[in-house]
């Protein structure tokens, strides 16, 4: 995981302390591995990618004690991406 990508879901998260870094790591890592699971190419679009692994790591931290709305979210994005064929890993 890059370290700026890190560095920006921190922000999202309004999280100050440093020390959660390697939590968010873990979670957006989880969320990737999700995403491929779900057969969503994660390098295909950044910023949709990175919303999808924002919404998951809000509800693995449950995120203003909101953890089913942020899941929801996520599932709700990912079914999306799922059904886009421009997000559907190929077997190339």
């Amino acid at each position: 995981m890059e370290l700026a990508d890190v560095e920006k879901m921190r922000c999202r998260l309004r999280i100050k302390n440093v020390y959660k870094r390697q939590e968010i790591v873990s979670h957006m890592e989880s969320a990737k591995l999700e995403l491929a699971r779900l057969g969503i190419n994660a390098a295909y679009s950044e910023i949709m990618t990175f919303t999808a692994m924002e919404l998951y790591t809000k509800y693995m931290m449950n995120y203003e004690n909101a953890a089913e709305r942020y899941n929801a979210a996520f599932h709700d994005l990912t079914s999306a991406l799922a059904l886009s064929s421009d997000y559907q890993i190929t077997g190339e």
